[in-house]
């Protein structure tokens, strides 16, 4: 959204902004109340003419004309573990794709590939010319992370993973899911908190969830359900409820010797079985 607006004033404490008549269409969605607390990217431009430097440093400026401002949803800045585990994505689809460990190269054209496929772009300031939004850009956020994340979590599932590949990468693996699962869950949104089918949920989550590789004829991905039917029917088939996890890792593990053991296993996992203990306490509360 942007447009003309009077600034009304501004300090440490507040923006007071009032909409110019001919532009409030554009800015529809802030004409309703908004939450407070809600949080936005504000930019203003504005052309002045300049006066004087006073001895405390304050510069004064004379508007030339109503300034622009520019109003999005903020969303954080991407973290560190999110572009570590879009790099390690990169890597297992170079080294899926040529069967062997690949060279910093290769990795890096698979990088410019996903955001290729899925980045925003942006104006490069230097040649002027649109081009994909690199990881390391300012305007990187969580959100647009996320897609890239997700699209090199598409282009890695459609790979057929190799028996001695999956064998190769299988403990780094291990260690880019727990990445991966630091960041997906650290706030309990999105699938966690839907109402959706169990055939839905593959059509998200498509390999192991413990240890991030496909099902296979011999060794399928089944569902496991963190709390079981005998403690709460009601919440049983809640999505919250449920892990993608290869049939081995479900009964030979998580049922045999139990949730503690599982965990110690698949840390990664402990946050989402914990959210799903805390919804089931909830439960209990309410019902109480």
């Amino acid at each position: 959204m942007e447009g003309p607006v009077e600034l009304v004033s501004s300090d440490t404490e507040s923006l007071i902004i009032q909409l110019s008549p001919h532009f409030r269409s554009r800015f529809k969605q802030l004409a309703v109340q908004q939450p407070i607390g809600k949080a936005f990217d504000v930019s203003v431009k504005i052309a002045a003419s300049f006066i004087e430097t006073q001895p405390d440093g304050m510069i004064l400026m004379h508007p030339i004309e109503n300034p622009t401002v520019q109003i999005s949803d903020f969303f954080p800045r991407r973290s560190i573990v999110q572009n570590r585990t879009l790099w390690g994505l990169c890597y297992f689809i170079g080294w899926v794709q040529e069967g062997r460990k690949p060279d910093k190269e290769t990795v890096y054209w698979i990088y410019r590939g996903i955001l290729e496929e899925f980045a925003p772009t942006v104006i490069n300031p230097k040649t002027l010319e649109r081009e994909p939004m690199s990881s390391s850009h300012p305007q990187m956020t969580t959100r647009i992370m996320g897609s890239l994340i997700n699209g090199a979590l598409q282009t890695l599932m459609s790979e057929d993973l190799p028996t001695h590949v999956e064998q190769a990468i299988g403990e780094e693996m291990r260690d880019l899911w727990r990445a991966f699962y630091k960041w997906r869950y650290h706030d309990y949104t999105d699938m966690l908190e839907e109402h959706i089918t169990w055939s839905e949920y593959l059509e998200r989550v498509q390999v192991c969830e413990a240890c991030g590789i496909k099902g296979t004829d011999t060794d399928k991905l089944e569902r496991a359900h963190i709390i079981s039917a005998g403690a709460d029917k009601t919440i049983y088939e809640e999505s919250w409820n449920w892990l993608c996890i290869h049939s081995r890792h479900h009964g030979q593990l998580q049922h045999q010797h139990g949730w503690e053991t599982f965990l110690k296993a698949y840390p990664h996992l402990r946050p989402k079985v914990e959210h799903a203990r805390k919804k089931y306490r909830e439960q209990g509360e309410k019902d109480a």
